[in-house]
């Protein structure tokens, strides 16, 4: 097996799961108005979620910066020292979170109405347990040294990069 298509060290691996896991806690705090606006706060919660706001909307686009940097950086460097396993994973996580990008779209232009009704709460609910479960079973393939499979994201990251994978 070359050097191209061998599966990274353990520290490449874990750093390329930190996008994922920032997916997942990203995704979390933007359905968090619905999750906040369905149960009832005391005033010390109410004072930590509007300490976490403020943060918040202060970082609101490092995603958007971190995506531009794994496209830049690792999915389109011209450099043959990234390996395939890397970019492959960089990019699945770049489509993933464009994905998560147009769920949340999705949601908040149809619920944003209705944030604090049960529906609107299951939903919210659904999608962060659907964004991390997905994203758990991608850290987990990583870390196994193995390429996700996921139908369509694949197809997308394979337009994107080609298949140089073994199988």
């Amino acid at each position: 097996m070359s050097d191209v298509h061998r599966p990274s060290s353990i520290i490449e691996k874990c750093l390329i799961c930190i996008p994922y896991l920032y997916g997942v806690i990203d995704m979390f705090f933007r359905f968090s108005p619905t999750l906040i606006m369905n149960f009832e706060l005391t005033s010390y919660w109410e004072g930590i979620i509007d300490e976490y706001f403020v943060y918040y909307s202060n970082l609101q686009y490092l995603p958007h910066i971190m995506f531009l940097f794994l496209y830049v950086g690792i999915v389109r460097n011209s450099s043959k020292r990234i390996n395939y396993f890397l970019q492959y994973n960089a990019m699945q996580y770049l489509i993933l979170f464009t994905a998560e990008q147009l769920l949340y779209d999705l949601f908040l232009r149809t619920c944003f109405n209705y944030l604090d009704t049960t529906f609107t709460l299951t939903v919210a609910v659904l999608c962060v347990f659907s964004i991390t479960l997905l994203s758990i079973d991608c850290i987990l393939n990583i870390l196994m040294g193995r390429y996700s499979e996921i139908p369509i994201v694949t197809d997308a990251v394979l337009v994107h990069i080609g298949d140089k994978r073994r199988k």
